[in-house]
């Protein structure tokens, strides 16, 4: 007999096994970065041009985020949702073994690590300034061009994540 999970009182159940799909889409995500990295690492370092693959999966990082507000607030967008992050994981994951290769060419050897740890505190800081926006802006105040009752004031949170990452 297979279990039967309820997400609100009001909802329909939700078979059990479903409910890692999230985990699996993610773990998914991980198990290509793990193969695609060496790879593209290997490209990176062969000294060829690294701005245009950092561009290309930016943008496609980008893309998947900002398609994030057409994942409405229903079962029927799951599937949407799961693909659209998992290709934004993917993507994110690659554009950054072409920013770290780019590191030597930006500042001496000695130097690399400061410049990669300030890069990804100040990447960090700009996430938590983009989660208050989302938070104390769009989460408390009413825009008319956000459409509560589609909960448009959270899907805005995808298109703005996007330019952020």
């Amino acid at each position: 007999m297979e279990e039967q999970i309820r997400l609100s009182a009001s909802s329909r159940p939700l078979r059990a096994d479903r409910k890692a799909l999230w985990g699996y889409a993610i773990g998914s995500a991980g198990l290509a970065i793990a193969v695609l990295s060496p790879l593209l690492g290997a490209i990176a370092d062969a000294g060829g041009r690294r701005k245009p693959w950092l561009f290309a999966f930016s943008v496609l990082c980008i893309a998947a985020c900002a398609l994030l507000w057409f994942v409405a607030p229903d079962r029927a967008f799951v599937n949407l949702a799961i693909v659209l992050a998992a290709i934004a994981n993917v993507s994110y994951t690659s554009a950054t073994v072409f920013n770290n290769a780019l590191l030597p060419d930006l500042v001496p050897e000695e130097r690399v690590g400061r410049l990669s740890g300030w890069a990804w505190g100040l990447g960090y800081s700009g996430g938590l300034a983009a989660l208050v926006l989302v938070l104390f802006v769009f989460m408390q105040h009413e825009f008319p061009w956000l459409d509560r009752a589609r909960a448009e004031h959270v899907r805005i949170v995808g298109p703005l994540a996007g330019p952020l990452a």
